[in-house]
């Protein structure tokens, strides 16, 4: 063996324990928040605090620590973004885009999505979408 693919080898031996561990916290990460976070998002979401609603939505949504619940996590998302949440609107933009529970509804998804920008004008994603939307 040359000592180039040598140290190719030797290089990627700690490359899969690095990554079962990456990839361990990614799948970890959503369950851990779930259980420490959805009291706290409740409490901040009852009192207005829009990115609190957007992230007890997405816990909902997407199913992550609780059982899944889409239109749960959409009304949580329509709270945040009602509260300022220019996340909250977005992904209500790409709910509607997408038409996942809902219809898609292309009109609906362009407000979202003008929404998030008026709340945040540097939202890339927003403003992507937006763009492939009108496109």
């Amino acid at each position: 063996m040359t000592k180039s693919r040598k140290s190719i080898k030797s290089g990627f031996s700690l490359m899969p324990t690095a990554f079962i561990s990456m990839v361990g916290m990614y799948l970890l990460a959503p369950a851990l928040q779930a259980q420490v976070g959805v009291p706290e998002y409740s409490i901040a979401c009852d009192r207005g605090e829009g990115d609190a609603c957007y992230n007890l939505g997405l816990l909902y949504y997407e199913g992550w620590g609780l059982i899944q619940d889409k239109w749960k996590g959409m009304a949580l998302f329509a709270k945040g973004c009602d509260r300022g949440s220019a996340r909250a609107c977005y992904n209500l933009g790409a709910i509607y885009a997408n038409g996942d529970p809902v219809g898609q509804d292309r009109v609906k998804a362009k407000m979202y999505m003008r929404r998030a920008l008026s709340l945040d004008p540097g939202y890339s994603q927003a403003k992507q979408a937006l763009a492939a939307l009108e496109g």
